[in-house]
């Protein structure tokens, strides 16, 4: 089992989207000043989805060159069925 952590730039962004938000609620609903406030959190928040997507991606590469077996076990919760798929990767 791999426990891989985030990196310190996810946490450091997510402050900044707190920062953001309670900039944006300290506005007057309708002003222009709270539509740049909104954006600038819409902003944070697709490079929050950025990051991690880059992460997932880069996490999963360094998963798969490190073995040479990966095994993915999904449970379908709906049918209560467990699957297992083996892919040999070298």
């Amino acid at each position: 089992m791999v426990h891989i952590e985030y990196p310190k730039y996810y946490y450091q962004t997510e402050e900044k989207l707190g920062q953001a938000n309670k900039e944006m609620s300290r506005k007057k609903k309708g002003s222009s000043n709270r539509n740049k406030a909104g954006m600038k959190a819409a902003r944070i928040h697709k490079n929050i989805a950025n990051q991690r997507a880059d992460f997932s991606h880069k996490a999963s590469r360094k998963l798969v060159d490190m073995s040479c077996l990966v095994y993915i076990f999904c449970i379908d919760m709906d049918r209560r069925i467990a699957f297992l798929i083996l892919w040999n990767l070298k």
